[in-house]
């Protein structure tokens, strides 16, 4: 058992087993990507984060410091139109997107949602948090290649 998870480990994948749930954790273009899956439903959960970026349920995060206030943030997605965060807010939440903080002082959380769906074939996302604030850009270098590498893997991706 322990030489099967060196070999694993070795090869960048590493299994886990919690009860009835088996963790898959691996790197696939700088995304660490984990696999839940329930072995008695057989339900899977996937996650994958790059940096300051977590895709989950169809929806990209983008993390700003807890304490700069998002609720007010515009995007532009390569050189398209600027977008704020609250025209895709709906979707993203439909999606499973969390939107509650325990941040009692920045309810925003410093995070920006947007639906995957959107996203697909872009290569950066500028986000200004706020008007004080300046814009940072994203790169979303490997994302379409996570994805398809989830999607094989029997997750539902969006």
């Amino acid at each position: 058992m322990i030489g099967s998870v060196i070999a694993l480990g070795l090869l960048g994948a590493v299994f886990q087993s919690q009860g009835d749930i088996q963790i898959d954790r691996f790197t696939t273009s700088d995304w660490r990507v984990e696999v839940k899956q329930d072995r008695f439903t057989g339900k899977k959960h996937c996650t994958a984060t790059n940096h300051d970026m977590v895709y989950d349920r169809g929806v990209l995060t983008f993390h700003f410091s807890p304490n700069i206030d998002t609720a007010n943030a515009v995007f532009r997605i390569d050189d398209g139109a600027v977008r704020t965060a609250g025209s895709v807010a709906v979707e993203a939440a439909g999606l499973g997107a969390n939107f509650s903080s325990k941040n009692t002082r920045n309810s925003s959380n410093g995070e920006v949602h947007i639906p995957v769906v959107y996203l697909s074939s872009a290569t950066t996302v500028a986000i200004k948090p706020n008007d004080k604030a300046a814009h940072r850009d994203f790169k979303l270098r490997g994302l379409s290649e996570v994805l398809t590498t989830m999607q094989s893997r029997g997750c539902g991706v969006s």
